[in-house]
This record gives structure tokens, sequence and C-alpha cells, in this order.
């Protein structure tokens, strides 16, 4: 019975694996300077934040020591269920 609540518990901490082949970026606009970045991710960590679209080949061409944060985790999965 132990084994069994404790399964059920670990099961709500569970991460989501990556549902993407790749990087993915998140456009993030400030309404005072309507200005726009991009934040790049990759299997829910963190790579870099953009201000000009012409970057993007870099990034893709780029290897990031991958940092896992729970909560960058959360942020991110929370910003994809929304878009």
């Amino acid at each position: 019975m132990h084994h069994l609540r404790l399964k059920t518990a670990l099961m709500l901490c569970k991460l989501k694996a990556w549902p993407y082949k790749g990087k993915v970026g998140i456009k993030e606009l400030n309404r005072e300077t309507n200005k726009t970045q991009l934040h790049i991710f990759e299997h829910w960590c963190y790579l870099e934040t953009l201000s000009d679209a012409g970057d993007l080949e870099d990034v893709s061409n780029t290897g990031y020591d991958l940092g896992f944060d729970i909560g960058v985790y959360k942020l991110i999965k929370k910003a994809l269920l929304t878009s």
C-alpha cells in the first residue's frame, strides 16, 4: 500500500518529455517599446534570448551546455500550453 501511495505521489512530479525535435523559440513582445525578443529553449532548458531574427541561423548551428532548472521548466510548459 505504501509503494502505491508513493508511486501515485511521484506521478504528480513526473516531467513531461520534450515534445519537439529540437530548439523552439517563444516570442515576447514589449508593448511599451513595441520590440520583440525570442527566447530559445531546448529540452526544457533556456539557451539564450535573441533580439534580431537574423541570429536564428547562429542558434541552429550552436551547441549548448544544457542546464535544467525546474522553475524554467514550469514557465516554459505553461507558455507552450497557452500558445
